[in-house]
């Protein structure tokens, strides 16, 4: 799905930016590699500017398929990639994960510049700390994005400044009315 996101806080110099964001691939068959290639092939044909990846790479870790995914994340064509971790994911995930040129946002933020002096900052939400969301080196950012695996996690973020959340941990989707909660809720 291909959403635009409109607001007076995000700079000229981010006009037309495109961002692909995927995430619980949860690899663990011959199969989910031709699945997963897909999907690789279809962001780079997209041409975006960032990639972000919002953990849970494969079910179950060994060296073999954690290579075999690492072959594939690193044909992923963008300026910028980002990704946290998920709960399924462990230390060699996160290895492979750097080694395909993503920077592994850990409880960390990172600025993104484009065309102009304002950036954007994108903040690893997901064991949130309040002091991520300061501007200790005095850059103030035009717009934050915020990363988390698990949905449900938005609800401590209500009351910070974030401007945007992409989330992961669907499992295959899930369905939710806001103020309602979960009607159809994969266990996981």
């Amino acid at each position: 799905y291909e959403y635009e996101i409109i607001s007076s806080k995000i700079t000229k110099g981010f006009d037309g930016f495109k961002i692909a964001h995927f995430s619980d691939i949860l690899y663990q068959k011959e199969l989910d590699y031709e699945n997963t290639s897909n999907i690789i092939n279809k962001i780079n044909d997209e041409k975006v500017n960032m990639v972000i990846y919002t953990g849970d790479v494969i079910k179950n870790a060994n060296t073999e398929d954690i290579n075999k995914i690492g072959n594939l994340f690193s044909k992923i064509d963008a300026d910028y990639k980002y990704a946290i971790l998920g709960d399924n994911d462990n230390d060699n995930v996160k290895e492979m994960l750097i080694k395909s040129n993503f920077i592994v946002l850990n409880n960390n933020y990172v600025y993104v510049y484009n065309k102009d002096q304002t950036p954007i900052k994108i903040v690893d939400a997901i064991n949130f700390d309040i002091s991520l969301l300061d501007n200790e080196e005095d850059i103030n950012p035009s717009f934050i994005i915020g990363l988390l695996h698990k949905p449900d996690d938005f609800k401590t973020l209500n009351n910070y400044n974030i401007d945007v959340i992409f989330a992961g941990h669907s499992l295959g989707g899930q369905i939710r009315i806001p103020f309602w909660g979960a009607l159809i809720k994969k266990d996981g």
